[in-house]
């Protein structure tokens, strides 16, 4: 498999997985939770910016066709034609907070991710691991089996 195929499918199983369903330990909060006047809300549909897996950026070729829409807790991705569905809990309580994913329809159905996530103004930043039961403790992807991933709100 190609290099670009290759990080082409570890971002769909990451972004699919990684806003799913979430199983904290402590206190946790779902996106139908969220407090009204948080800001900005993970609500709304995301445009990929920059994509590292293992230090490989991805080619703006892929990451151009790659979409995330959140809401109630559920997320939608888009990476090309194909789509991943699943939902997500976040854990604001933390530093950096985190996010369990959990793919639910899809190439990532099944799979748990485990994330840190921040904001930046009108960008979301997401540090996702693919290695099973393992979360990320820093905003970068020079790991193995760390995925950064940097969205921006896209405007209406």
């Amino acid at each position: 498999m190609g290099k670009q195929k290759k990080m082409a499918k570890y971002f769909l199983v990451l972004i699919f997985t990684a806003i799913l369903s979430i199983t904290f330990t402590g206190s946790s909060t779902s996106a139908e939770e969220e407090p009204k006047a948080q800001k900005p809300s993970l609500t709304g549909t995301w445009q990929v910016e920059s994509a590292t897996l293992e230090g490989q950026a991805f080619p703006k070729e892929v990451t151009g066709t790659m979409t995330l829409r959140m809401r109630g807790g559920r997320y939608e991705a888009h990476v090309g034609g194909q789509i991943d569905r699943g939902s997500y809990k976040v854990n604001e309580t933390t530093s950096p907070m985190q996010m369990d994913i959990q793919g639910i329809e899809g190439v990532n159905k099944g799979t748990t991710f485990l994330a840190i996530y921040d904001w930046q103004e009108e960008k979301l930043r997401i540090c996702y691991s693919v290695e099973e039961g393992k979360r990320p403790k820093k905003f970068e992807a020079t790991q193995p089996g760390h995925f950064l991933v940097v969205y921006s709100r896209e405007k209406k």
